[in-house]
């Protein structure tokens, strides 16, 4: 590194330092990237939280360097000492006051993004309650509507099948209610099924009031994904953070006498079961390629017939598509 001076040291033989209007100019340009970039004091994931930190620690040996070469005083330990003491003291600083902004309103939470596929090996602590994504805008003008009929092979036509919008959506997020969905154990198994519940809505699990009980999930693979107990009429809440499909929950405790049941948990609220006509409609369907998938689940036990093959489709805005589903 060549200097602008011919001295590099002062007269103690130190390398040059900023002057104090040059350090607390870079001091608050770094601090206002880290708590203006994304505002710490609202609600913030962990991902935009570390956008402010890297974008703040990236500009100060640039800053450094330029600030150096304008007061001419520019040499690597000058550059480097400078470098150093900035970055510290910008760090103590944005420690203090942010810890303490999340000490009293929440530290940020890590954002979970919906899957179209069940996880492998997750664990119950991702089943916490947390506020939903924010809904996509959707364009009225660009949405469309399905007729749907699930028929057997021999034509008839199928009551309570499952039909979803199994692709094409993934990019999208739904309103969701703000109603717990109730899911009471009634001493044979917990209600009859198969039940439709929504990613990010409150799952209430009611235990049997003359008994206990152990909730838990398992995927189309038989794979436990989490298990909660259940005291003699109480009550757990849980919160499924992305799209499963469809899972059997059963009763740990009673698994050899108390059948199973289907539960559906998907991101959007295209998802449905057949009438006793085999049909089903699905209104405000983002328009565009998509596919549609059916499943025969049991009423009684969530069982799972082969799956046939998606159906690809084409829904144009403003169209209203009648397509029919076979199940084998």
């Amino acid at each position: 590194m060549t200097t602008q001076n011919a001295d590099s040291t002062d007269a103690t033989g130190s390398p040059p330092t900023l002057s104090w209007l040059s350090f607390s100019a870079a001091l608050v340009a770094v601090l206002a990237i880290f708590f203006f970039m994304n505002p710490i004091w609202e609600a913030r994931t962990t991902d935009e939280v570390d956008q402010n930190i890297w974008f703040s620690y990236v500009p100060i040996p640039l800053l450094v360097w330029g600030l150096l070469a304008w007061e001419r005083k520019l040499s690597w330990p000058a550059w480097f000492l400078e470098t150093t003491k900035l970055t510290l003291v910008k760090f103590g600083i944005t420690y203090v006051v942010a810890g303490s902004l999340w000490s009293f309103g929440g530290a940020p939470t890590k954002p979970i993004e919906p899957r179209t596929e069940a996880p492998v090996g997750v664990t119950e602590d991702l089943f916490v309650l947390q506020p939903p994504p924010a809904a996509s805008e959707l364009d009225p003008d660009t949405l469309g509507s399905l007729e749907l009929r699930v028929l057997r092979a021999d034509g008839g036509p199928v009551e309570g099948a499952l039909v979803y919008v199994s692709e094409g959506l993934e990019r999208l997020r739904f309103d969701v209610s703000p109603e717990a969905y109730e899911l009471r154990h009634e001493g044979e198994s917990f209600a009859p099924g198969p039940h439709l519940v929504s990613a990010f809505r409150e799952l209430a699990l009611i235990g049997d009031a003359r008994d206990l009980h152990t909730a838990e999930f398992r995927d189309a693979s038989g794979k436990a994904l989490l298990n909660r107990s259940l005291i003699a009429g109480g009550e757990r809440r849980l919160m499924f953070p992305h799209e499963y499909g469809v899972l059997s929950l059963h009763c740990r405790v009673h698994d050899a006498t108390e059948p199973s049941v289907a539960l559906a948990v998907f991101a959007h609220p295209f998802v449905g079961l057949t009438d006793a006509d085999g049909r089903v409609q699905f209104d405000g369907v983002p328009s565009g390629p998509l596919k549609l998938m059916t499943q025969d689940l049991e009423a009684d036990e969530a069982s799972v017939a082969p799956l046939p093959e998606p159906r690809a489709i084409e829904l144009s805005a403003g169209d209203v598509l009648a397509v029919d589903l076979t199940l084998p």
